[in-house]
C-alpha cells in the first residue's frame, strides 16, 4: 500500500505546485508600464474654438447622405462638391499651399507638399459621407441633424462624430501651422471618401491613385478607436488604437428543396435543414487565436484592469488558454476580438403561409480574425454544413467583400508618436493596442503599404457620446473638439518631421 501512496503523493505535491507556479505566473502578470517609452509633445498652436466650431457647423449642413452601395448615384453629388468647395473656402491657408484634386467624382484627396521630396508622406484619412436619420426619431434631437446648431458646448449634427469632426479638426489642425509658417518635411495627404458607410470606392480609388504614382506612405491614419471614458473590457477609461481590421464577407447559405404544400409537409424541410444550419454555425465557431498581435500586447497593458480568471488564464496559456473559451461566452468584445464571428442577418423563404419554400435561404456575414484566411473560412463552412445535407453556400459579391488588414507593428515610431498624443489626450490613461471589429476605410491602404496602418482620433469619448454615433442627437462637445485640433496638429508636427525617426 506505501509502495502505491507515494506515487500518487509525488503526483499530488507535483499539481500543488504546478498550480503554485501558475499562481505566481498569474500575480506576476501585470499591466506594463504607463508613460514609459512616451515622446516628448511639440506645443500645439493656439486655437480659436469658436472659429472652428463655426466651419463644423457649416459642415454639417452638407448633406452627403449615403445609403446604398453606388451612392452618390450619377447627377447626385453635389452636397460632395459644395463640401470640396466649403473646404477650399474655409482653410486658405493651407488651400494655398496644396493642390485639390477629386477622385471618383465625389471624394476628396489634399497634398500639402513637404520640403523633402525625398521623404514618403503621411496619409491623414476620413470620410465625407454621412448615415441617414430615422425621420421617427427627430423627436430624440435636440437640434434638427443638418443644421450644425452650436449650443451649451456642443455642435450638434449628423456627421458631428462620424466623420466631419475629425475631419475638421484635422484641417483646422492644417490650416493653423500653415498660418504660422510650419511646412512640413514629409507631405501631409489628406483623403476624405464619398461612400466609406457603404463600401468605400472613394478611399480604393484613391489608394489606387497612390499606388500608379508610386507612393508609399510612412504611416496612415483613419478614424476607428479613440479614449474612451469607460473601456467596455476593464469599466476603466483607456485609449485604443486600431492597427488592424478584420475582414469582411457575407455568405448565402441555402438549404434546397422542392416546395410543397403546407397541409401534407415532409419532414426535414428547407426551412428546418436552414435553421439546423444558423444552430449548427453558432454552436460551431471557429477557434479563438490567443497568440497573434494584438490580443496579447492589449491584454497586457490593461491587465491590472482585468479579472483574475483572465489574467490566469494569459499568464498561464500553454495550459490554461481553453478558460478563454468560457470568457468569450460572456464577453460579445473578448469574442469579437479573439475570433471569426459569424451574424445571420437577413433571412428568406416562402412567400406565402400555406406554402413549403422549395429554397431557405439566410445572410450570414463573418467577420474574419486577421489568423484566418477565406479559405479557413470556407472549409469550416463546409465542415458544419455538409453532415446536413442539401445545404449549399455563396460569396455575396455585392457591397464589402474584404481581408483581414495588416497587423502594424507597435514597436515603430509611428505607433509610439499616437501613443504619446493619446496618452495625453487621455490624460494618462493606458494605451491599448486594439483591433477594429467594424469596417473602416483603412482597410484600402493594403494597396499601397503592409505597414504603419493605424486607427485612432484623439478625442475622449462617454458611453453616452458613443450612442449618438450613427444614432439619435449626434453630437461633438467643443472641448473634444479642441482635443482634436491639437492632437492632430501634434501628430502632423511629429508625423511628418523627418528627423524624428532619429
Amino acid at each position: 500500500m506505501r509502495a502505491l501512496m507515494k506515487p500518487v503523493l509525488f503526483l499530488i505535491a507535483a499539481i500543488i505546485l504546478f498550480l503554485a507556479v501558475c499562481l505566481v505566473r498569474a500575480f506576476m502578470f501585470t499591466s506594463t508600464s504607463e508613460n514609459e517609452d512616451l515622446l516628448a509633445l511639440p506645443a500645439a498652436p493656439a486655437i480659436d474654438i469658436d472659429v472652428a466650431a463655426g466651419k463644423l457647423s457649416e459642415a454639417i449642413t452638407y448633406q452627403t447622405i449615403t445609403l446604398r452601395s453606388g451612392d452618390p448615384r450619377p447627377g447626385q453629388n453635389q452636397p460632395w462638391l459644395d463640401f470640396h468647395a466649403f473646404v477650399q473656402r474655409s482653410f486658405p491657408a493651407l488651400s494655398a499651399q496644396s493642390t485639390f484634386e477629386t477622385v471618383a467624382d465625389s471624394s476628396l484627396m489634399i497634398t500639402w507638399q513637404g520640403s523633402n521630396p525625398d521623404a514618403d508622406p503621411i496619409i491623414l484619412m476620413g470620410h465625407l459621407d454621412v448615415v441617414p436619420v430615422d425621420f421617427s426619431t427627430l423627436d430624440g434631437w435636440n437640434h434638427s441633424p443638418f443644421e450644425g446648431v452650436i449650443s451649451e458646448g456642443y455642435v450638434y449634427g449628423r456627421g458631428t462624430m462620424d466623420c466631419k469632426g475629425p475631419i475638421v479638426a484635422m484641417l483646422e489642425a492644417a490650416e493653423l501651422l500653415a498660418a504660422s509658417g510650419w511646412v512640413p518635411e514629409r507631405s501631409i495627404i489628406f483623403q476624405y471618401g464619398h461612400d466609406e458607410e457603404v463600401g468605400g470606392t472613394g478611399a480604393e480609388a484613391m489608394f489606387n491613385l497612390q499606388r500608379e504614382r508610386g507612393i508609399r506612405p510612412y504611416f496612415v491614419l483613419d478614424e476607428g478607436m479613440e479614449v474612451l471614458e469607460t473601456y467596455a473590457l476593464t469599466g476603466q477609461p483607456a485609449a485604443l488604437i486600431g492597427v488592424s481590421e478584420k475582414g469582411y464577407r457575407s455568405y448565402r447559405i441555402t438549404a434546397v428543396d422542392n416546395g410543397g404544400h403546407a397541409a401534407i409537409p415532409r419532414r426535414n424541410t428547407s426551412a428546418v435543414r436552414l435553421g439546423r444550419a444558423l444552430a449548427a454555425l453558432d454552436d460551431n465557431q471557429m477557434p479563438i487565436d490567443l497568440t497573434s498581435s494584438p490580443f496579447p500586447e492589449a491584454v497586457r497593458s490593461m491587465a491590472d484592469d482585468l479579472p483574475f480568471k483572465i489574467r490566469f488564464a494569459m499568464a498561464n496559456s500553454f495550459a490554461f488558454g481553453w478558460m478563454m473559451e468560457s470568457v468569450t461566452e460572456e464577453d460579445v468584445m473578448f469574442n469579437a476580438m479573439l475570433r471569426t464571428t459569424a451574424a445571420p442577418t437577413m433571412l428568406a423563404g416562402s412567400n406565402k403561409d400555406n406554402v413549403l419554400p422549395p429554397n431557405a435561404s439566410a445572410v450570414v456575414n463573418f467577420r474574419l480574425h486577421p489568423s484566418d484566411t477565406a479559405e479557413d473560412l470556407e472549409a469550416h463552412m463546409r465542415r458544419v454544413l455538409d453532415p446536413i445535407g442539401g445545404m449549399e453556400f455563396e460569396l455575396i459579391t455585392a457591397g464589402i467583400v474584404a481581408d483581414p488588414s495588416p497587423v502594424s507593428s507597435i514597436e515603430g515610431l509611428p505607433y509610439r508618436i499616437l501613443e504619446s498624443v493619446a496618452s495625453d489626450t487621455g490624460e494618462g490613461v493606458p494605451v491599448i493596442p486594439g483591433m477594429v471589429v467594424g469596417s473602416v476605410d483603412a482597410r484600402f491602404a493594403a494597396i499601397v503599404t503592409d505597414e504603419n496602418i493605424f486607427r485612432f482620433v484623439p478625442t475622449v469619448y462617454s458611453n453616452e457620446d458613443m450612442g449618438g454615433m450613427h444614432g439619435t442627437n449626434e453630437r461633438l462637445s467643443l472641448e473634444n473638439l479642441e482635443r482634436m485640433i491639437t492632437g492632430y496638429s501634434r501628430i502632423m508636427m511629429m508625423g511628418a518631421s523627418v528627423s524624428e525617426e532619429g
